[in-house]
């Protein structure tokens, strides 16, 4: 931030250094108290700094002189140091040679965007998760005046537009919003799983299906394994969705034997300790059947 208002201050005193000699002076102050001073403040959306855009309303006091035989034009400028804002004109006395004013001033939104880049970074590089009030920052821009010579008036233009400027800078305090803390991410869990066969017996020559049934605590991939009693086994996936009442997902292999069988599975969860539940799958062919050796199981 030092770096930006520096920058700032720097090119407002180029302007005045750029300036012609002239014959007048200007000069402006902020008036601020305990209870009065300047203020931006930005919330925290969507993982930024976003300023509220609310306008500012302080005192000033401006003064100037000329010398003999030139005029104060009627309007005056206040140009923001910084992209985005828009100059601020108004009215000051001008049928006197020396003038003394002050008054209270509201910088619209439209002034003060030219500051929220550098306070929104400034929010970015200091907050944490309790709000973040910084009294110490300041804003700058530049007070601009014309004035003619008396015997041409400012609407014949002879003059070439003498005016005379004024670097100021504006206390301000800027108060950050607080980053929420992250809440860690709820880990997907399988709450039931359920292992059986459709239809519940299975018959010779029929086909089968061996179901696992997941039940999860939110959506998401869980990866399993099937074992077989033989130490045959196979991985698998599913992806939960969410169901009437929960989330849940059914994983099915298909059979068919003509020869009797006898045996018996489970299911593993990658990342999971789950009880052991072997379900026992048996086929009866009848007395004349023989042996049909164990399968593999594959992917």
């Amino acid at each position: 931030m030092s770096r930006i208002l520096t920058a700032l201050a720097a090119a407002a005193a180029g302007m005045i250094a750029a300036a012609p000699a002239h014959a007048a002076s200007l000069d402006f102050d902020i008036l601020t108290n305990q209870f009065s001073k300047p203020a931006m403040h930005f919330d925290y959306k969507d993982g930024k700094f976003v300023w509220d855009r609310k306008p500012i309303t302080t005192g000033f006091r401006a003064r100037g002189s000329i010398d003999r035989g030139y005029e104060w034009d009627q309007y005056v400028t206040l140009a923001p140091n910084g992209k985005g804002g828009k100059p601020l004109s108004g009215r000051m006395p001008y049928k006197d040679r020396s003038f003394t004013h002050a008054d209270s001033i509201t910088f619209p939104a439209s002034f003060l965007a030219a500051y929220t880049a550098g306070f929104a970074k400034f929010c970015a590089r200091n907050a944490g998760p309790e709000k973040k009030v910084s009294h110490d920052l300041s804003a700058t821009f530049t007070f601009i005046r014309g004035y003619h010579p008396r015997n041409e008036p400012p609407e014949v233009g002879g003059s070439g537009g003498l005016k005379v400027t004024k670097a100021v800078t504006m206390p301000m305090s800027v108060s950050c919003a607080a980053i929420p803390k992250r809440v860690p991410s709820e880990a997907l869990k399988v709450t039931e799983l359920k292992l059986y066969t459709s239809p519940a017996t299975p018959r010779c020559g029929k086909p089968f299906r061996l179901v696992a049934e997941f039940h999860t605590n939110k959506p998401g991939k869980v990866n399993f394994t099937l074992h077989r009693h033989d130490g045959e086994r196979q991985n698998a996936s599913v992806e939960v969705g969410q169901v009437q009442g929960g989330f849940a997902k059914r994983w099915f292999k298909d059979y068919l034997y003509n020869k009797s069988i006898e045996r018996s599975y489970k299911v593993s969860v990658k990342g999971q300790e789950l009880p052991a539940q072997w379900v026992p799958v048996k086929v009866d062919c009848g007395a004349k059947d023989e042996q049909k050796p164990a399968d593999a199981l594959t992917d």
